[in-house]
């Protein structure tokens, strides 16, 4: 029998963090995967300290990781960057979403979009597209920090200071303009936090994936003359289903945690369900150009407590149900070590 096969037996369901209080995620075929999977290559034990040296602690962490992902992507020649930090305050998605943080985070991808801009000798302003008017409104207050003097006065939540050398341009999603072939296109663009939409026609939408298209499809469309490179875009954490324009895109940054539940059987006699227990931790990591790191920690430790463990490295993102047979045999051991230590032979006993 496969692992999945045996995984559903059992009853263990993979359960994103930031989807703690919405459906389960059952170990399936994912319809979401976008790249095919290659065998994951085996990948020694890493020593917990050294892994969970690597993984971010805050926001700030974050933020400078993935500002070197980003530097060291564009460097190579990227031009289209995919950051995915599914951590609740961060998901436009869930209802823990915070504006405020998401603002903070986006503009700080931004700066090392315009300093990359500025050394590739492109220069001009970023755009910063962000989801809702208050995500606007703190984009526009972090953008404003560090710039020197204020510039231009107070500013609209949906437009950048009308100073023209103002670094950044900020607009929210549902209102920002569509991009045009007659204007001089911005150096960088940073496409934010697209919610989940079930309309094909929402302009919020609409207006992303126009602005999306601009990385493979400015060159060649500007008249005579050697063609300028188009802009530096990222996009992150978009929610809102499969782009096709996301396709030549790649994963820079990646930040999704999981918890491992196992079902909970029937009560004595039929009477209700047991509560579902949390077996493990599990957590996908990612920078460029390092692969795809599946790493576990014991129930109910977020890795300061309980350092993450490596259980393989990809080099294709794994959908969630290549994760839970990768992680498998080391919830089953967990479960048996857990069990162990709670059961009364381990226990002291006194003579």
């Amino acid at each position: 029998a496969s692992s999945r096969a045996r995984a559903r037996r059992q009853g263990m369901t993979l359960l994103p963090c930031c989807l703690l209080t919405s459906s389960i995620a059952i170990l399936l075929p994912s319809a979401t995967h976008r790249t095919p999977l290659t065998r994951a290559r085996a990948a020694p034990r890493a020593a917990a300290e050294s892994v969970d040296e690597d993984l971010p602690r805050d926001l700030r962490s974050l933020a400078e990781r993935a500002r070197v992902a980003i530097r060291g992507a564009a460097l190579s020649g990227v031009r289209g960057m995919l950051i995915d930090a599914a951590v609740p305050t961060l998901d436009p998605a869930v209802s823990d979403f915070d504006p405020s943080l998401l603002a903070r985070f986006a503009v700080e991808c931004a700066r090392e979009l315009h300093s990359l801009a500025s050394l590739t000798g492109s220069g001009g302003r970023v755009l910063i597209l962000v989801p809702g008017l208050s995500c606007a409104v703190a984009a526009n207050q972090f953008a404003g920090e560090g710039e020197g003097e204020a510039e231009g006065g107070a500013v609209g939540a949906d437009a950048a200071a009308a100073d023209g050398e103002s670094r950044f341009e900020i607009h929210s999603l549902g209102m920002a303009p569509l991009p045009s072939v007659s204007a001089d296109p911005p150096a960088a663009v940073a496409v934010v936090g697209v919610p989940p939409s079930g309309d094909a026609d929402d302009p919020t939408v609409q207006i992303a994936r126009a602005w999306l298209r601009l990385v493979s499809s400015l060159a060649g469309e500007r008249g005579a003359g050697p063609p300028s490179p188009p802009p530096l875009t990222l996009a992150l954490n978009l929610r809102c289903g499969q782009l096709v324009e996301l396709a030549d895109f790649t994963d820079v940054c990646t930040l999704v945690p999981f918890s491992v539940l196992r079902r909970g059987g029937r009560g004595p006699l039929g009477r209700g369900e047991h509560p579902e227990e949390e077996q493990a931790k599990v957590l996908l990591w990612q920078l460029y150009p390092a692969p795809y790191r599946v790493l576990i920690a014991p129930p109910g430790g977020d890795g300061s407590r309980s350092p993450y463990e490596e259980v393989a490295a990809l080099e294709e993102r794994p959908d969630i149900a290549r994760i839970g047979e990768l992680v498998e045999d080391e919830v089953e051991a967990m479960r048996r070590r857990t069990a162990s230590a709670s059961s009364p032979a381990s226990s002291p006993t006194s003579s």
